[in-house]
């Protein structure tokens, strides 16, 4: 299918490589076209470049990562299960920084990676509980407790003149207006993630998961694309 088809040029078309002891890394045969180029360290956290344009000839593109922190936290249900196996993951603005961490019996957790200064979208979640989302600015070492409770999920169609509309961006706000907090991108989450909300497919649906229990407003960017969820 062109979707497939799609994917699979993507991923043919990606390098990966390791730095050596100066910090110089080398990626060859890498197609014409525009890419992301991203770094990622235990010590010195994760960054890099977006859109950058690669041509036929070679090109040199230095990467500086920058003082990187810890971030770590207690996790508590709200009626007073074993809070371990949570996932947590940090997410920075442009999707170029951003590390995992699973959360202890105990209740707290770190994230495997430092990282570097800037605001993060931070997911902690588990199977059964609504998505706990909160945007830090990271500029030291941080602490971010929070608190799961039950949650659901909601399967959400799109359609236009009675049709499903594919590649739609679903939105979703509480009653008071506050829109609920999702990853949009792929990057640090994967297509199967309770925190990211891929748009609608071939037959107009996408699933937003994890959300607590309550009235919400869902809505899409297209005016022209009516939504209805279940």
């Amino acid at each position: 299918t062109p979707s497939l088809a799609k994917s699979a040029m993507k991923w043919m078309s990606a390098r990966y490589g390791v730095t050596d002891a100066q910090g110089k890394y080398k990626l060859e045969c890498v197609p014409p076209g525009k890419y992301d180029v991203n770094v990622s360290t235990e010590a010195a956290g994760s960054g890099g470049l977006k859109n950058v344009e690669l041509s036929e000839s070679a090109k040199i593109f230095d990467i500086k990562l920058g003082p990187a922190f810890k971030l770590r936290g207690k996790v508590t249900m709200a009626g007073g299960e074993n809070p371990g196996g949570a996932a947590v993951v940090a997410v920075s603005e442009d999707e170029m920084s951003g590390g995992w961490g699973q959360v202890a019996d105990t209740g707290e957790y770190e994230m495997e990676a430092k990282l570097p200064k800037g605001k993060y979208m931070v997911f902690i979640s588990r199977q059964g509980c609504a998505v706990e989302a909160a945007t830090l600015d990271v500029s030291g070492d941080t602490r971010h407790d929070t608190k799961l409770a039950a949650g659901g999920n909601l399967q959400v169609t799109a359609t236009s003149k009675g049709k499903p509309v594919k590649g739609q961006v679903i939105r979703v706000k509480t009653k008071s207006g506050e829109e609920v907090l999702r990853q949009r991108g792929k990057q640090y989450a994967g297509g199967a993630a309770a925190w990211y909300v891929g748009p609608t497919d071939a037959e107009g649906k996408t699933v937003i998961h994890g959300l607590k229990p309550g009235e919400y407003v869902i809505y899409t960017d297209d005016s022209k694309a009516a939504v209805s969820a279940e």
